[in-house]
């Protein structure tokens, strides 16, 4: 035993380097070496297995940790590192298994022996005697233990000594292992396939595990610097999303910040993005996960980010330059006008182009002229492009852009030219009127108004008087909005030497400051029409009667009782302030109040009483056109007098409170003053008083009685126009009184004459109604005129005038021209048989002395006087004939009193209580109005119409003070007044030659009428 100890102990190498040649292809030494190779590879392919089932299963854990966790890159690379040693150390426990498991005869013979069951070591016996050397030993023992140890060896098996069962059991445990891992592909292959590539490159573009399947699209394609994009993603898969990010990279591969994408539908979402201005790599982020990378491309191309025109126009017109933007209406500029454009890019360019067609053909059309401008890069900012050009006709403009890469913008801006060419000036004379008839040694204040597209440099009057001229004047004018002018001119009638029956035409011109000098335009030729006083005096008569003279006294009336309210308003409130201030020295700030109050009231007061004053000095100063006015006027002054002085008290009375409201003013001295002021404003009562107040009333009967006085007379001339207008149509009637048969002209004209007839015999009826309610009225002041007027009323009525008329027409519409002018006649001479019983001035002036004992009272001449004036304001001044509508015309009857206007010469045959021509109402044979201007105008007194003129809206309107903007006094007319001219008859030198035949008809009715 000892022995085979210290024989056991050798070491392997030096066994195996003693072992004889012979030996080493032993069965013994086969069986050793198959022995320890298969061991061997036991142990190492079962420690493989066990290893490479570790290994699987610790990355199936790394890999559902990721999946679950979504892990960082730095824990991927740490999880990967330690795989990594894990399988170095793998590697390394095989190269030890190996190392250890070496061939060594002694420990595989005693192996062998261990797993035989054999006791007698003869196989470590055998190793022994084999590799040690023969010393002292029995030969025949060493080579009889040596092939008994090779006998058995001969009959052993390598797999009789090593088991299989450890391989299969760590084959079986590796299979297990990669079962595993299909089963985990077959059911989660998309874990897999998204985590495996996040460990194999940790910070690669592996978006972490997710079931959300992403469809991004980028809109539009491509996208291009600085337009609108939209990112567009569908999402698909097990898990609702509610929203959704777009998270940048930066080019570090930085993630951004998120942006919110708008959700539209169920698992839909959009980002609209701007102004993209550079490629960038962009992912879409949920809380269930994030998509792959991907790469928002922006191509760089310029675009138009500004575009700029300015306007610099022709240097005459003295314009100011001005930019805009493009605009819809395109570029609208005056011929000559340059214009330059300056576009700004997004991109450093390198020249722009301004295409030019002087058309609005299409691009195809062959005769288009084009002309392009080249748009240079400005020094200091090469993304700006500017050029210029003038505008010198109408056409398009087109403008595109080259990048300094050569890209060419895709849009262009683009638009109209439109060339505006400088037009004539407009000039109009807007006062006086076209045609104005102006009495003598007047003033005619001429109004010139020019406007032109760009400016007026010059104003020109031409006038001629009576054909001979014209003789030019250059204006001075003052400019109105830049590009207006306007010019004040007067005709001195005086200084000019006009007397009635001159013309004078004048016209104006006005020239623009174009530098060609041609470029100017005339007015409409205007004429001023000079009369006399004398016929002036005539037509202010017709415009200014009784009803506009009762009007204007109610009126003063009304203000006279307003501003007696007020005084004794503010006389109540004085007193009452004089009491409290009797006990005090110091007034209290309530006091105070009320003194500044009354102060204010006073002031007003003052104010009004002194403007009612002034106006009734403007009315006294007036032209007197009745005899009435005398008494009338001076009555108006007396109120004038009264008011002023008024005015002075309420004054002094205001300058007292103004003292007593001073520091230390209400002292017994100041008290004192304002009481004496206001005790002279109590006492000085007029025209506030009972005495006035009883003479305005008389003064008011005295006007009323004159106004019916007047109804009556007029309803008295309107009879005697329907008496001459009965006697014209029984005189027309006569060239049928021989005739028992008519042929169908005299038919013809004896219906035209039966009809003027029925008309006539209606305005009878209507003058009669009127005549009859104007006496009715006045019968209580004015008995004898009233009871004149209602004799003939019932005479007529009793005469049955209206049944011969009725029958005059009926005859003449049957054909029976003898009875139809027996019964006109008839008519006519019935009528005629009235006329001295009709009342007028002469026998009305007597009832009327009687009854007039007021402050308007006259003398009977003077009463006679004033009637006839009166009457000679109801016709048309000069002509000694009624006014249109009066009924002495061929027009057509008028309905309810108001005559209408006749046609081509034809006066209007209406009948009315007050017919009467309207201002702008044209006279026969014109459609012009004409003005007139002359001296009279109720300028002081409250009124409608517009300021300083004679005119009337209706009966009792009048014109306000101080609201005129012309000193004359102008009214409207028509052209028949164009007959106007020298008061003797056949004196035409004056008068030009369109108007001669009228002025020779009109002077034939004044010498027929003398």
């Amino acid at each position: 035993m000892n022995q085979r100890t210290a024989r056991s102990g050798v070491q392997p190498q030096n066994q195996m380097a003693t072992i004889s040649g012979s030996r080493k292809d032993s069965p013994l030494f086969h069986l050793l070496r198959a022995t320890s190779g298969l061991k061997r590879f036991l142990d190492t392919s079962s420690m493989a297995c066990l290893a490479f089932a570790i290994l699987l299963g610790l990355a199936l854990l790394a890999v559902c940790a990721d999946a679950v966790l979504a892990l960082s890159p730095t824990v991927r690379i740490v999880l990967n590192a330690m795989l990594v040693a894990s399988l170095c150390g793998a590697f390394a426990v095989a190269l030890r298994t190996i190392l250890r498991n070496r061939f060594n005869p002694s420990s595989t013979a005693r192996l062998i022996e261990e797993r035989l069951g054999d006791r007698d070591s003869s196989f470590i016996n055998a190793v022994d005697f084999s590799t040690s050397s023969p010393g002292g030993q029995s030969t025949q023992l060493r080579q009889r233990v040596i092939r008994i140890a090779d006998e058995r060896a001969h009959r052993i098996s390598s797999l009789d000594v090593i088991q299989l069962r450890p391989l299969y059991r760590a084959l079986g445990i590796a299979v297990a292992a990669c079962l595993v891992l299909f089963v985990f592909h077959l059911a989660a292959p998309r874990l897999l396939a998204m985590v495996v590539p996040r460990f194999m490159d940790p910070h690669g573009d592996h978006p972490p595990f997710t079931l959300l399947d992403f469809e991004v699209t980028i809109l539009p394609e491509p996208v291009y610097h600085g337009k609108p994009a939209t990112i567009e993603a569908v999402l698909s898969g097990p898990e609702t999303v509610e929203q959704a990010s777009v998270v940048f990279l930066d080019k570090q591969r930085r993630s951004g910040e998120p942006i919110p994408m708008l959700r539209k539908q169920d698992q839909q979402f959009s980002l609209y993005i701007d102004r993209p201005e550079q490629s960038r790599a962009f992912y879409i982020d949920t809380p269930r996960g994030r998509s792959r990378t991907m790469h928002l491309d922006v191509v760089e191309v310029p675009y138009f980010e500004d575009v700029r025109f300015t306007y610099r126009y022709p240097e005459y017109t003295q314009w100011p330059s001005r930019e805009t933007p493009p605009q819809k209406k395109g570029l609208r500029a005056i011929v000559g006008t340059e214009i330059t454009v300056q576009a700004r890019s997004n991109l450093p360019l390198m020249s722009g182009k301004l295409l030019l067609k002087e058309s609005e053909a299409s691009e195809s059309d062959a005769d288009v002229k084009q002309t392009t401008v080249t748009l240079m890069p400005l020094a200091d900012d090469p993304t700006t492009v500017s050029g210029s050009f003038r505008i010198r006709v109408n056409g398009q403009y087109s403008i595109s852009l080259e990048a300094a890469n050569g890209a060419e913008s895709l849009e262009r801006i683009e638009g109209p030219i439109t060339a505006i060419a400088d037009k004539l000036p407009q000039i109009s004379i807007v006062e006086p009127a076209p045609h104005v008839i102006v009495v003598e040694d007047w003033t005619v204040p001429t109004v010139i108004e020019a406007v032109d597209d760009i400016g007026i440099s010059k104003v020109r009057i031409y006038r001629s008087v009576n054909g001979w001229g014209p003789s030019a004047a250059d204006l001075p004018f003052t400019t109105r909005n830049g590009n207006g002018a306007r010019s004040v001119y007067e005709f001195n009638l005086q200084e000019l030497g006009a007397r009635a029956g001159d013309v004078i035409t004048y016209y104006a011109s006005a020239w623009d400051n174009h530098p060609g000098g041609k470029q100017f335009r005339d007015s409409e030729t205007y004429v001023i029409q000079v009369i006399s006083r004398q016929e002036y005096q005539q037509y202010a008569r017709q415009q200014y009667q009784m009803e506009e003279l009762i009007a204007e006294f109610e009126s003063v009336r009304e203000k006279l009782d307003e501003l007696k309210k007020q005084r004794e308003e503010l006389l109540e409130e004085l007193e009452m302030l004089r009491k409290q201030l009797e006990n005090t020295d110091q007034p209290t700030d309530e006091m105070l109040e009320r003194l500044q109050k009354q102060e204010e009231q006073l002031q007003k007061f003052s104010k009004s009483a002194e403007q009612l004053a002034e106006q009734l000095d403007h009315r006294v100063e007036q032209m007197q056109l009745y005899e009435l006015e005398e008494p009338y006027t001076e009555m108006l002054k007396r109120l004038s007098k009264q008011l002023k002085q008024q005015a002075q008290n309420a004054n002094d009375v205001e300058q007292s409170l103004s003292e007593l409201k001073q520091p230390g003013g209400a002292n017994a001295e100041g008290r004192q003053q304002f009481q004496q002021a206001l005790e002279k404003l109590q006492k000085e009562d007029e025209p506030f008083n009972e005495k006035e107040t009883q003479q305005l009333d008389a003064a008011e009967q005295d006007l009323e009685l004159f106004r019916m006085a007047d109804n009556v007379l007029a309803a008295a001339e309107q009879l005697k126009l329907v008496i001459a207008r009965q006697r014209e149509v029984a005189d027309r009637l006569a060239e049928f009184q021989n005739q028992e048969r008519m042929t169908a002209e005299d038919q013809a004209r004896a219906d035209r004459l039966a009809g003027e007839q029925e008309r006539l015999e209606q305005e009878l009826q209507e003058v009669v109604d009127q005549l009859k309610q104007a006496a009715e009225a006045a019968q209580e002041e004015l008995p004898e005129m009233s009871g004149d007027a209602l004799k003939i009323c019932e005479a007529i009525d009793e005469m049955q005038i209206g049944q011969d008329q009725k029958s005059a027409a009926r005859n003449a519409r049957q054909g029976s021209g003898r009875s139809a002018w027996e019964a006109a006649e008839a008519a006519a001479n019935k009528l005629e048989s009235l006329l001295s019983d009709c009342p007028n001035c002469n026998n009305s002036c007597e009832g009327m002395c009687n009854s007039l004992d007021g402050p308007l009272k006259l003398t009977k001449n003077q009463l006679k006087q004033c009637l006839d004036q009166l009457a000679q304001g109801r016709g048309i001044p000069g002509s000694g004939m009624p006014r249109p509508g009066s009924g002495n015309g061929q027009g057509q009857a008028g309905q309810g009193g108001i005559g209408q206007s006749g046609q081509a010469g034809q006066q209007a045959g209406g009948q009315g209580a007050r017919s009467q021509w309207q201002v702008g109402q044209s006279f026969p044979g014109s459609q012009t109005p004409v003005a007139i201007i002359g001296p009279h105008a109720q300028q002081g007194m409250p009124q409608k119409s517009a300021g300083g003129r004679l005119g009337r809206n209706g009966r009792g309107s009048w014109i306000p003070l101080g609201e005129g903007n012309d000193p004359s006094e102008a009214e409207t007319l028509t052209p028949d007044f164009r007959a106007f001219g020298s008061s003797t008859v056949g004196n035409l030198r004056a008068v030009p030659v369109g108007y001669r035949a009228a002025a020779e008809a009109y002077f034939k009715r004044l010498a027929e009428e003398k």
